[in-house]
Parts: C-alpha cells; structure tokens; sequence
C-alpha cells in the first residue's frame, strides 16, 4: 500500500552575521552555519582553515580584538584558480590606486597654482 504524504514548503531566509550565516527558516526554527560549514561557491568542495590568528585594532571605544581565519577550499584546482584571478584582481586594484593618487597630486597642485595666481592678480 502507498501512502501519499502532504509536503508543505518553507520558505527559507539567509542572511549574514559575522563569520556566521543565519539560515531562518520563517516561524521559530533557527539555524547558525558557519562559513567553514558551506561547499565552496566555486567547484562545491568541502572548504578548510588554513590559518587563524588575533589582531588588536584601535577604535574609539578602545581595543577591539578580531579573530581572524582564513579559509580555503580543499580542491588545489579550484584553490588554485582562486589565487591567480585574486593576484590580477590586486594587480588592478594596486594599478588603479597609483593613478588615483597621480590624479590627486595634479588636481592638489593645480589648485594651489589657481589659488596662488588669484592672490597675484588681486595684489595688482
């Protein structure tokens, strides 16, 4: 005999704390999953620490210390493919960062050219 069951959905809610992901589902369940927990967005792999350390930041409200991790997936391809699309992402990055300050010390000295050319031209 075949018994047919009623299959109500949920609807899930995700959302970001922290190192933490909020899975809700909507009413009183509640779900904590951490980062390391999670298949790797790119290939699906199981993900790993590769590393944890502590850094002491100053803030206005004092000291605050930050447990750092960071986390790698297990397939040295996928890793791999990672860290190279990183290293050009930070080559760009850095390129862009070069510029922007080029661009900022012609604009500063401009305006101090204009500023000291219109004192110039009042004192005449």
């Amino acid at each position: 005999m075949i018994e047919i069951l009623e299959i109500e959905t949920i609807e899930i809610k995700e959302e970001i704390i922290g190192n933490f992901s909020l899975i809700e589902e909507i009413g009183n369940l509640k779900i904590l999953m951490t980062y390391i927990d999670q298949p790797c967005d790119r290939c699906g792999s199981e993900k790993r620490i590769s590393r944890s350390w502590t850094e002491r930041v100053q803030t206005m409200a004092g000291i605050s210390i930050l447990e750092m991790s960071q986390i790698i997936c297990t397939n040295k391809i996928c890793q791999e493919l990672f860290d190279k699309n990183r290293a050009e992402e930070l080559v760009k990055i850095n390129e862009r960062k070069l510029a922007k300050e080029e661009q900022d010390k012609i604009r500063k000295d401009n305006i101090a050219r204009t500023i000291s050319e219109r004192k110039k031209s009042r004192v005449i």
